[in-house]
This record gives C-alpha cells, structure tokens and sequence, in this order.
C-alpha cells in the first residue's frame, strides 16, 4: 500500500504559498498536476491539484476552489482512501482562514460530519494533529493522522492577514502595511467603489496585500500575482513559520503498511 499526504487550501494563493514554504524548508519538488478528473468541479479554473515529492514523501496539495467547498474536499480524500487499496493518504491537513470566530465555528461542524462517516473520530481539535482510524474495505483499518490548520492562528484574519503580518517585520515594509490597510479603509467609506471593485468581503481581505504589491514593486503590476508571491522568501518570517509550524509533520517519514 503507498501512502501520502495531501493539503486541502482554499485557492491558488494558499497553494501558491504552501508549496513554496515547504519546498524551500523541506526539498519537495513539483513532479506534476493530479487528474482533473478528481476534482470537485473540473471545469472550475481555479481548483487544482499539485503533486510534489522529496526524498520521503509524497505530497498532494489540492485547492478546492473557495472556502465553502473544503468539506467536500475532505470528503472526496477520505471516499478515496475507503475504496482504493492501493494509495491512501495517511496525513490529512486543512489549511483554512480563521475567518471569524463564527465561520470557523461552522466550518468546524462541516469537518466533523464528514469525520463521523468514515473514521473513528466524531471532533476534529483545530491546530493540533490528531490520530483517527478508518476503515478501507475488506475489514482492513488503517491509522490517518488529521489537522485543521487555521491561518492566522486563534485570531480573526486570513492567510493574507498573516503575509502581511509576515513583511511588517522589515520596519520600513511596516509602515507600506500599515498604508495599504489605510487606504483599504478609505474605500470601504466610498459605496461607488466598494460597490464596484470589493463588494465581497473576501476581496476586502486580499486587498491590502494587493495594495502593498502594488507600491513595493510598481513595475510588476502587470506581473502575474504567483509571480510576485513566489518571489519572496516567506520562509524566512517568524509569522509565517509559527502558523505553518504544524506543517513539519508532513516531513517526517509515513510508517509502513
């Protein structure tokens, strides 16, 4: 039986970000794209699959396309691992905005239905790996290990929220951070504008880092938005470290069957 591990994220920036940390940290490389066919909505451009792999492991990274669809992410790898005998993924990692504490607290519920259906486990404890059974046919069980990652960690934000955490670390970026998040403000006051550019809050959220983008490095505004991420060593931040620090358990070798 081969094992994996897989990341369920929101979307391209989440994957984008994830697999640069743990390339940098732990020599994973891009081997390729998983089957479309896979996917919860193939026809959906922004979900995707990556596969990497390093000396030890293999690693599916799967952007579900959008906050809402994360549970049926999870259902659709633990389907997998109930009907092929062949690959499992023995380490399961959610990767989700904090949000607010009453969406996480929804999303919480979402996971644990879907725990209930196929493991021995009915809780899902946020920010800590946990070990739960499942079975996989002909009365074989296997061990999984699980975790939802929540981005910032115990507080109201998202991923982009702890990138910028991340570049106000430099004194000078701080106060770029602080101008973008300013300026942010300043449209929500204007309804012409919120009601035409950011009339989500979701695009509320990822403004400010779009905004920092856009006066750190004024000749790539053009420059596709993986393009610019990628070009920062995120790696290297306290903030970033600390929320992904959970993610090392991904590096460490998958028991035999």
């Amino acid at each position: 039986m081969n094992k994996k591990s897989i990341i369920l994220c929101e979307g391209e920036t989440d994957q984008i970000i994830l697999s640069y940390y743990l390339i940098k940290k732990f020599g994973y490389s891009y081997i390729g794209n998983g089957e479309r066919k896979r996917l919860i909505n193939p026809k959906n451009k922004g979900e995707s699959i990556c596969v990497y792999k390093n000396a030890t492991n293999e690693l599916d990274i799967w952007a579900v396309g959008s906050e809402s669809l994360l549970h049926e992410g999870l259902n659709r790898v633990l389907r997998d691992n109930s009907i092929n005998a062949d690959t499992v993924y023995a380490r399961i990692a959610i990767v989700s905005d904090y949000d607010t504490e009453e969406e996480n607290k929804n999303r919480l519920c979402k996971f644990t239905e879907v725990l209930k259906k196929y493991t021995s486990e009915s809780n899902l404890v946020q920010n800590t790996w946990m070990t739960v059974k499942q079975n996989i046919g002909f009365d074989e069980e296997i061990e999984i290990k699980i975790i939802n990652i929540t981005i910032p960690t115990g507080s109201d934000g998202s991923l982009e929220t702890m990138l910028l955490t991340a570049l106000s670390e430099d004194t000078i970026d701080k106060i770029l951070v602080e101008k973008s998040y300013e300026f942010v403000e300043s449209i929500k006051k204007e309804e012409s504008l919120l009601k035409k550019y950011l009339n989500h809050r979701r695009l509320l959220t990822k403004a400010p880092l779009s905004a920092f983008f856009a006066i750190a490095n004024p000749e790539r505004t053009f420059t596709a938005f993986d393009t610019m991420l990628s070009s920062i060593d995120w790696d290297t931040f306290n903030a970033v470290q600390e929320n992904l620090l959970n993610l090392d358990e991904l590096n460490t070798a998958l028991p035999a069957s």
